[in-house]
């Protein structure tokens, strides 16, 4: 008896052999595709097995973890004769992003899907994984433009706008001193209109970073 084999409808899927596979959406996007198991066995009278699916994963809904959730339509688990299928839909927001790597923050949600038959006495069982990453757009760091320092109003730095400010919210200011204290914050400049900003209490020496901050931060 071999188990249901599992198929769906995304193509830009990477598979990752032999039961992994991965997709890569930035925020916004909606994420749509259908998951089928067929099983053409039969039982010793000739009919055909029934196939079992079910479906786990931290941004199923209606409880997941951070809404809105992922739906599926019809909901799992759901018995059929020889083929039982359902459409995973999804879009991700701001809130299922966790990790910051870089200049992007992403994160990875996994959705499991498993079939089973009522082939007797062992069933024939299946899974495979889906993996979401969920990144933010990478927005370029603007391009300094001039730093200048007086006694009297402290230091203004003004920069050129990146290439593409459409997601883009506000400006990090990092300062790090000459002593050698690491880079803090030391600011933030809404954004993507503004390119300059004055620091009354800074002095000559120390190095300053500036970078592009998307919407959700």
């Amino acid at each position: 008896n071999a188990a249901a084999h599992i198929n769906f409808n995304l193509p830009r899927l990477t598979q990752v052999p032999p039961t992994y596979y991965v997709d890569t959406v930035s925020l916004g996007q909606p994420i749509n595709f259908t998951v089928n198991a067929i099983d053409p066995d039969l039982h010793a009278n000739g009919t055909l097995q029934a196939v079992e699916m079910t479906a786990v994963g931290g941004q199923l809904g209606p409880n997941c973890q951070a809404p809105p959730c992922a739906t599926l339509n019809p909901p799992l688990p759901q018995t059929n004769t020889g083929m039982v299928g359902t459409t995973f839909s999804w879009t991700p927001t701001c809130d299922h992003l966790s990790t910051i790597l870089g200049c992007q923050t992403i994160s990875t949600h996994r959705f499991v899907f498993k079939v089973s038959d009522d082939f007797c006495p062992i069933p024939g069982v299946n899974y495979i994984t889906v993996a979401i990453v969920v990144e933010t757009d990478s927005i370029p760091a603007p391009q300094p433009r001039c730093i200048e320092y007086d006694t009297a109003n402290g230091v203004s730095i003004t920069w050129d706008y990146p290439p593409d400010t459409t997601n883009l919210s506000e400006y990090l200011i990092f300062y790090e001193d000459t002593v050698g204290n690491g880079f803090p914050v030391l600011d933030t400049v809404p954004g993507p209109s503004a390119n300059s900003y004055l620091n009354p209490n800074g002095f000559g020496g120390g190095r300053y970073f500036i970078r592009s901050l998307a919407s959700c931060g």
